[in-house]
């Protein structure tokens, strides 16, 4: 986790549907089921879904008492906090947030609590 370097050329919104997709596929009822997405917190791939269009397909896969959460941990300078918070309010989950990468073992820890 020291090594990382946010680097704002992620296809964020294609990963989330993509980690959404995959785990709707691999639903097992009875069990938790979280996502847990670190980002810095911005979509910097020019080439990748919008935010509107990630946020329809979410809401298309999801499915009633089959609740799939997106904890996103936001680290670095500069996460659009409003756009991971929109994902949480679509499908569940929350956004974690902290500007030190030193705390990332603490937030992943509080990511998986529920």
């Amino acid at each position: 986790l020291d090594a990382l370097d946010p680097e704002n050329d992620t296809a964020l919104n294609d990963t989330v549907v993509a980690a959404y997709r995959s785990m709707r596929r691999r639903y097992e009822p009875g069990s938790q089921h979280t996502i847990v997405l670190l980002t810095d917190g911005r979509n910097g791939d020019d080439n990748s879904i919008g935010h509107e269009q990630m946020l329809r397909r979410l809401q298309s896969m999801g499915k009633p008492g089959q609740p799939i959460d997106v904890v996103s941990i936001a680290y670095g300078e500069g996460p659009d906090l409003d756009k991971l918070a929109d994902v949480s309010e679509v499908v569940g989950g929350r956004v974690i947030s902290s500007p030190q990468v030193a705390r990332l073992d603490r937030l992943f820890i509080e990511a998986l609590r529920r």
